[in-house]
């Protein structure tokens, strides 16, 4: 896999793989469950995977003893469904290393071999519209892959802000998505050639810089608009990248709460034909703080209660305009 194939599959949501999981482990759930056999062959292969493509290599040596512990634990010998047992392994998985983004879900559910998918034609967006006065108020809940239809929709949902003030970017329920995206929606808040963060991959020990767009099919906004990002604890992946790309170059105000903390991108990988692990194969070094917020979380400037980040929004807004006379 390239580096760039495996930028184009970044911040994959390990809450959507899991409702992924939950859907297929509807059909299989009370069918039949993993023997023994195969639930040692799963997470010895799963090892082997691990050591072969996670990128942080210090924390490889805890996985395997995680693992190790889980083959010899009751709860290897009471997953009674094939589901059970899979959110098992990915909380061995996760709880090892404290990394969100690791997943174990079937094959079928993402590869497309049975049933129909629906297209989600929103692309994620759920409301981009004036709240109060000249505070335009736009939300989405994931990244979508970049090409000129997302580009199209998300270009003509800023459009209906223009006039805007102030604009609150909602993110409290946005779960990732795809990186280029991510950049491309920054770039409308930049009014040069920003350069956000750098992507590094363990496979071709490589490393790719992520910049804002210079070319925009609409103009950006003005210097001067004031803009908020609303995050929650549901905020994930690219959605953490936005909000930390943004504060970190003080050019927004996230408000709301921590976010979870899952910065480094992956790829999934076959365990067997029916089953698959996600794995972070790669680092986010943002630019600014040669960092990231893996394990962490983005911090809010302004910490609030859910449901009460718009309220806040207004009394900082209320405050700067006091503080200006």
């Amino acid at each position: 896999m390239t580096l760039k194939k495996t930028i184009f599959s970044l911040f994959l949501l390990v809450l959507k793989l899991d409702l992924g999981a939950q859907l297929t482990g509807n059909l299989d759930a009370n069918v039949n469950s993993y023997t023994n056999d195969e639930k040692r062959d799963i997470i010895l292969k799963t090892k082997q995977l691990v050591a072969d493509n996670y990128v942080i290599i210090d924390k490889i040596n805890s996985i395997d003893q995680k693992l190790d512990e889980f083959i010899n634990s009751k709860t290897f010998d009471t997953t009674s469904t094939k589901l059970s047992f899979r959110r098992a392994l990915a909380y061995q998985l996760r709880s090892a290393s404290n990394d969100l983004h690791f997943s174990v879900f079937p094959v079928s559910n993402f590869e497309n071999n049975t049933g129909s998918s629906t297209i989600d034609t929103t692309y994620g967006i759920v409301d981009a519209e004036y709240i109060i006065d000249s505070i335009g108020y736009f939300k989405f809940n994931y990244f979508p892959p970049l090409n000129d239809t997302t580009k199209k929709a998300f270009d003509s949902a800023f459009k209906k802000l223009r006039r805007a003030k102030t604009i609150i970017i909602d993110l409290t329920d946005n779960y990732g998505g795809n990186p280029y995206f991510e950049a491309y929606l920054c770039s409308y808040f930049f009014q040069d050639s920003t350069h956000l963060y750098d992507i590094y991959s363990r496979k071709d020990d490589s490393t790719y810089q992520f910049w804002t767009y210079n070319i925009l099919s609409d103009s950006r906004f003005n210097s001067k608009t004031n803009v908020f990002v609303l995050t929650s604890e549901r905020t994930f992946s690219a959605g953490e990248a936005f909000a930390y790309d943004l504060q970190t170059k003080k050019r927004a105000k996230v408000v709301g709460q921590q976010t979870p903390g899952g910065a480094n991108p992956g790829a999934s990988f076959f365990i067997n034909d029916k089953l698959k692990v996600f794995i972070p194969v790669s680092k986010t070094i943002n630019f600014t703080t040669k960092s990231n917020w893996e394990g962490i979380g983005v911090t809010p400037d302004i910490i609030t209660k859910k449901q009460k980040e718009i309220d806040a929004v207004i009394k900082e807004l209320k405050r700067r305009k006091k503080s200006s006379r």
